[in-house]
């Protein structure tokens, strides 16, 4: 499972935080980062793991096509 970790803002950092998979700094934020990266390699394989897993099933949840067909189909119907 792959871990995020994600410099910047917008949607995907949004999805990031919804999803707590991974962690988000602003990019100018250069001392976050130094300190999240000793972070992240000393976090367990376990607590990876698990972050990777959160963001499965939040992708599995919001992003998948089912869902986007419904919500696409919802869109042209009721606009």
């Amino acid at each position: 499972m792959k871990k995020l970790a994600i410099i910047g803002s917008g949607d995907s950092a949004n999805a990031i935080i919804a999803a707590n998979c991974g962690w988000v700094a602003n990019a100018e934020d250069v001392d976050w980062l130094a300190e999240y990266m000793l972070k992240v390699m000393n976090t367990s394989s376990a607590e990876l793991n698990r972050l990777g897993e959160n963001g499965r099933e939040y992708c599995l949840h919001n992003f998948s096509k089912k869902i986007n067909l419904d919500k696409l189909v919802d869109c042209v119907i009721n606009d």
